[in-house]
């Protein structure tokens, strides 16, 4: 059995023996990177690196990165889905050719060689080699087979006396670019290769899933648990692939779900770093784990979601809910934990709960969260306070919906008796037509102008068979309240039926799911346009102008902290090739005089044309030389410090770059906005001209 936390100091200092650097996880909200709302992949801090700047600690590195991906949010609550993930990777930046020295770039065969003396070696993970498989890139008219990494492979496993043949369902698959290729992050840049490892886990092959099973068959027998990715190639913009001289090694290993196959778990909420969660959540609900399948799922939704919470919130650029970006995916996470908890009878709050239990379980890798605690517990109780005002006001309009659809049944009875003429009766159902809640209305307003009753039966009996509440209605209670479409259904079972002298006719509280979808659909559609244009770089965009802005930013927050105070503080940035976005701390609204105030400081350092330097330093060496920057490294790391001026230096910070070589070339800074971002949190926007 391997443990969560003994498995990831395994693989650092397994790395760490082979003259890797380790290097703290870098922050779930990235810096001045428009191109994701959080970090998603262990590789994802060290894109600039990766594209060919130096980093302070060296060619090799290793970490565990924390990580956050939405894309398949409704997916969490299977064996496998998880929002907030640990990533386990390491990497070799810079390798040009030759022979490999200590401590320097290494490629193909140090990665591969090592990946297998990991996984094997009785010193570390004591992996039976007859059950590690991998799968090789196949090649296409891009780029050819990937040889050089199947001949490793092969002499790895003939070591072990293993025959390893290639083809489908052999030990060395091969596959094309949807299974086995990397990248480029945008329409172009590196890329290339990868060779995926994989656990046989001895589950008998599914015939259904194919006659013959391999690497990436559905059955579940084969496992993945590790990638090591080969960047030596850049594409073009013709969709050429050319080999580079300068190339990187880039690997990750889901700390969670690796950890769950190898320890023979059905899924990774059975690893033990779950299991507290799980049985706090049983414990409020009174439910059991395994009770039956929606209990089982949405007691692993609560878990994730808030654990996934409890991460964003204890960042060092921890954002708050909202309705936007970071804030709103938080909200989500936050509001449908809530929902699951309602779902399985859990009516106190019981956020800070859960909170309180994931702190005590990773404070210790994840200082930050003990240090962010009266934050997290804050916007926590906020939330669920929120929510509960959310559900309120959604039962509010339900229950004058359902009341209205048990006066419509009383008419439909009239109409379908003949007693069609009653002006009260008739004037509510012309009304109910204006209303967003009908999506059967075209029945009703037929019915409406019908004088012969036996067409008027008829069209009751249509109405009744096809009568649904709208998808609209649906849409305006999730998009303006809030208000769970999941729980409408359950919400109008539950009002009180009102009673009506001549009602016999009933209609069923189904919703208008299709119509509903559509709406929804194209509201995506809306905002992912809008993403798109926001994203479509790719990677980290490190033009002259974001460069421009990045070193105003700095300027920004040296001039507030003197317009304002010491006690003005970064909570969080963002850069685009438009704007620059800054977050920091300050209870109160900037007046008009502190804004100009601040421009003119900013404008008055332009204006003196001062260079901007950048030094490489250990964190000690930072503080002792009055950066600011957030001083969360654990292990004695070197990084950048970018200072604006000479001895009497107007700006000192900690970043990683791209900036301006001297203020001069910035232009003209405005402030085009001043707003609240969350409480104690006031945000800027500013543009360069």
């Amino acid at each position: 059995m391997f443990s969560y936390h003994d498995f990831r100091q395994k693989f650092l200092d397994f790395f760490q023996s082979k003259g890797h650097k380790i290097i703290s996880s870098a922050s779930l909200i990235p810096e001045n990177d428009p191109t994701v709302l959080f970090t998603t992949a262990g590789m994802h801090p060290l894109v600039p690196y990766l594209l060919g700047e130096k980093h302070p600690e060296g060619a090799r590195l290793t970490n565990a990165q924390k990580c956050l991906r939405t894309d398949d949010i409704d997916e969490v609550g299977d064996r496998w889905h998880l929002t907030f993930f640990e990533m386990l990777g390491n990497w070799s930046l810079g390798y040009e050719g030759g022979e490999v020295i200590a401590s320097g770039p290494y490629w193909k065969n140090q990665a591969i060689e090592w990946s297998w003396e990991f996984l094997t070696d009785k010193k570390w993970l004591d992996l039976d080699p007859q059950k590690i498989f991998v799968s090789v890139f196949a090649g296409d008219e891009h780029a050819p087979r990937d040889n050089e990494a199947i001949e490793i492979w092969q002499e790895i496993f003939e070591r072990a006396g293993i025959d390893a043949k290639i083809g489908e369902g052999e030990r060395i698959g091969l596959y094309g670019r949807a299974k086995n290729w990397w990248g480029p992050a945008g329409q172009t840049g590196p890329c290339g290769p990868d060779t995926e490892i994989f656990y046989d886990t001895g589950k008998e092959h599914d015939s259904k899933f194919g006659d013959k099973c391999h690497q990436n068959c559905d059955c579940g027998r084969f496992a993945e648990i590790w990638n090591n990715v080969f960047m030596q190639y850049a594409k073009t913009f013709d969709g050429d692939c050319i080999e580079m001289t300068y190339k990187n090694v880039d690997t990750g290993m889901g700390l969670e779900r690796v950890l769950a196959i190898l320890n023979d778990k059905q899924s990774v909420f059975e690893i033990e770093i779950f299991l507290p969660i799980i049985r706090k959540i049983e414990e409020l609900s009174g439910k059991n784990y395994t009770a039956n399948f929606e209990t089982t799922k949405a007691i692993r939704i609560i878990a994730d979601h808030l654990r996934a919470a409890v991460f964003i919130l204890g960042d060092e650029r921890g954002v708050a809910p909202s309705n936007i970006e970071q804030g709103y995916i938080l909200r989500r996470l936050i509001r449908r934990a809530i929902r699951f908890g309602y779902q399985i009878g859990v009516k106190k709050d019981f956020t800070m709960e859960i909170a309180r239990l994931v702190m005590q379980l990773f404070g210790q890798f994840y200082p930050e969260l003990e240090k962010n605690q009266q934050r997290i517990f804050q916007e926590l109780s906020a939330e669920e306070k929120k929510f509960s005002q959310t559900l309120s006001a959604g039962l509010k309009k339900i229950e004058i919906m359902v009341r209205k659809i048990h006066r419509l049944e009383n008419v439909l009875t009239q109409f379908n008796d003949g007693d069609f003429d009653d002006d009260d009766d008739r004037q509510f159902a012309q009304s109910i037509l204006k209303d967003p809640w009908l999506a059967s209305g075209d029945f009703l307003r037929r019915m409406l102008e019908l004088k012969n009753k036996e067409e008027i039966k008829r069209l009751v009996a249509e109405f009744v068979k096809f009568f649904k509440i709208s998808g609209s209605f649906v849409f305006d209670l999730y998009t303006q309240e809030g208000f769970p479409p999941e729980m409408i259904k359950e919400v109008m079972l539950s009002v009180e039926r009102p009673i009506l002298k001549f009602e016999t006719i009933k209609l069923s509280l189904d919703l208008d799911w299709d119509g509903f979808k559509k709406l929804f659909k194209e509201h995506q559609n809306i905002s992912r346009a809008g993403a798109e244009q926001k994203f479509k770089g790719g990677l980290i965009d490190t033009s002259d102008l974001v460069a421009k802005l990045h070193t105003a930013t700095h300027l920004l927050q040296a001039a507030l902290r003197q317009v304002l105070g010491v006690g003005v503080m970064q909570k969080g940035s963002n850069i685009t090739a438009e704007r620059l976005r800054f977050d920091f701390s300050c209870p109160e609204k900037m007046t008009a005089e502190q804004i100009k105030q601040t421009e003119d400081l900013v404008n008055n350092v332009i204006a003196s044309d001062l260079p901007v330097r950048c030094e490489e330093m250990t964190v000690e060496e930072a503080q002792k030389a009055g950066a600011m920057g957030l001083f969360t490294a654990k292990y004695g790391e070197r990084v950048r410090v970018y200072t604006v001026g000479d001895d009497k230096y107007f700006s000192r910070e900690i970043c990683g770059g791209p900036h301006a070589s001297r203020t001069g070339e910035l232009g003209h800074f405005i402030i085009i906005k001043e707003e609240a971002s969350s409480a104690g949190v006031r945000r800027v926007k500013a543009i360069l001209e």
